[in-house]
């Protein structure tokens, strides 16, 4: 039988075990979101099926400024906010409200609905929002926005 005093040892062996395969198996490091498909690109839960129907999005200026959006066609209610990145961490200021949340959040090109292919995923206090965008709705880049997120007609 193992005498009290060698528990502690036990317990730190195990521990540094548990580490090492922790570093082997899964790299050791933090994820880190990819900013590059996350910024400049509007993301919408869906696309709206008639003028008036509403919808959530939001969009990620590269400089570390963003803004929610809930609306349709006709109505439109903006909140400004600051955000950052770090690891899979993603700090969002909402300076209306002055309500910092921090998300859990994963991006990444996906089999999502028509006519979307990239996806971001935002957890918080166990609640997930995902949000949908493409890989051509670049903001700022030689490709066309979709009517139904410029405002054009109809």
């Amino acid at each position: 039988m193992l005498a009290k005093k060698n528990w502690p040892k036990i317990l730190a062996l195990a521990f540094v075990v548990l580490y090492l395969l922790y570093k082997s198996c899964l790299g050791g490091e933090v994820a880190s979101l990819d900013t590059d498909l996350i910024h400049n690109r509007p993301w919408v839960e869906r696309i709206a099926l008639n003028p008036r129907e509403h919808v959530h999005g939001m969009i990620f200026r590269e400089e570390g400024k963003g803004a929610s959006f809930f609306g349709s066609r006709y109505q439109l209610e903006v909140s400004l906010f600051d955000w950052k990145v770090s690891g899979e961490k993603l700090s969002v200021h909402y300076l209306q409200k002055d309500e910092r949340v921090e998300y859990r959040a994963r991006v990444w090109a996906c089999e999502a609905p028509r006519p979307f292919d990239l996806c971001l995923e935002m957890t918080n206090g166990g609640k997930a929002t995902k949000l949908y965008s493409r890989t051509g709705w670049k903001i700022g880049s030689s490709d066309e926005l979709p009517r139904y997120i410029s405002g054009e007609a109809n």
